[in-house]
C-alpha cells in the first residue's frame, strides 16, 4: 500500500514536472515568437526607414535639378538683358555716330554743291550755281547726273535711286532690286564711263536696270539689253549673269 503511495506520488511528481517543462516550453516558444515579431518589425520599420530617406533624397536631388534649372535659366535670361542692353547701347551710339557723320557729310555736299554746283539745260556742262536742297538736286537731275558724282554721302543717292524707283513704279514699271544695289552699280559704272552721268538720271537708272534684267515694262528683256550694250557687249553681260 505504501509502495503504491509513493508510486502514485512520483506519477504525480512526474506530471508536474511534465507541465512545469511543457509550460517553460511554451512561454520559450512564445517568447521567441515575440522575438522574431519584434524583429520582423524593426526590419520593416528599417525597410521603411530606407525608402523613406530614399524617397527623400530623391525629392531633394530633383529640388536641386529644378532649382539649378531655374538659376541657369534666370542666368541666361540677365544675360540675354544685358547683351540686348549694350545692343541697344551700341546700336544707339553707332546711330548718333551714323547720323553726325551724315550730317556732316551733308553739310559738306550742300557746302560743295553750293560752291560748285550748277546744271544748265541749254548746255552739256555743269557750271557753278547754288544746291542747298535735295529736292534742287533732284531737278537738276532731270537734265543731267553729273552732281551724281559729287554727292559724298550714301544716304542721298540711296534717297535718288528710291525716288526714280518710285517714278517708274507710278508708271506701271516695277524695278525690284533695292535702291542700294543700283547705287553700288551707278558708282562702279560711272567711275569707268564718266559719260553715262550726263544723261538724266531717270535714263541713268533705266540702263542700268536694263543691263541688271530687273526693268519690267512688258518688253523683252534681252532684246531691251541687246539695244543698249550691243551684241558683243550684251553676249558677255548675259554670261555675267549667268542667264
Amino acid at each position: 500500500m505504501l509502495r503504491r503511495k509513493q508510486q502514485l506520488e512520483q506519477r504525480k511528481q512526474q506530471i508536474e514536472q511534465q507541465l512545469i517543462q511543457q509550460k517553460k516550453e511554451e512561454y520559450r516558444q512564445k517568447a521567441l515568437r515575440k522575438q522574431q515579431a519584434y524583429r520582423q518589425q524593426a526590419l520593416q520599420q528599417q525597410k521603411a526607414a530606407y525608402r523613406q530617406r530614399a524617397l527623400q533624397q530623391q525629392q531633394h536631388a530633383v529640388q536641386q535639378k529644378a532649382t539649378q534649372q531655374r538659376q541657369q535659366q534666370i542666368a541666361r535670361q540677365r544675360a540675354v538683358r544685358q547683351q540686348q542692353v549694350v545692343a541697344q547701347q551700341r546700336a544707339v551710339a553707332q546711330q548718333k555716330a551714323i547720323q553726325q557723320r551724315q550730317a556732316i557729310q551733308l553739310e559738306g555736299t550742300q557746302r560743295v554743291a553750293r560752291q560748285n554746283i550748277s546744271i544748265s539745260k541749254q548746255r552739256e556742262d555743269a557750271e557753278v550755281k547754288d544746291i542747298v536742297t535735295i529736292a534742287q538736286i533732284w531737278e537738276s537731275m532731270e537734265t543731267t547726273s553729273e552732281v551724281w558724282a559729287l554727292m559724298l554721302d550714301v544716304n542721298p543717292k540711296v534717297a535718288t535711286v528710291d525716288r526714280y524707283i518710285e517714278w517708274y513704279k507710278q508708271r506701271g514699271i516695277v524695278i525690284q532690286n533695292p535702291p542700294i544695289y543700283y547705287v553700288q552699280m551707278i558708282d562702279a559704272m560711272s567711275k569707268n564711263s564718266s559719260a553715262m552721268l550726263k544723261s538724266p538720271f531717270e535714263e541713268v537708272l533705266k540702263k542700268v536696270a536694263i543691263i541688271e534684267y530687273d526693268f519690267d515694262n512688258g518688253r523683252d528683256k534681252d532684246l531691251m539689253a541687246r539695244e543698249i550694250l550691243g551684241e558683243e557687249a550684251f553676249q558677255k553681260n548675259k554670261a555675267r549673269l549667268g542667264r
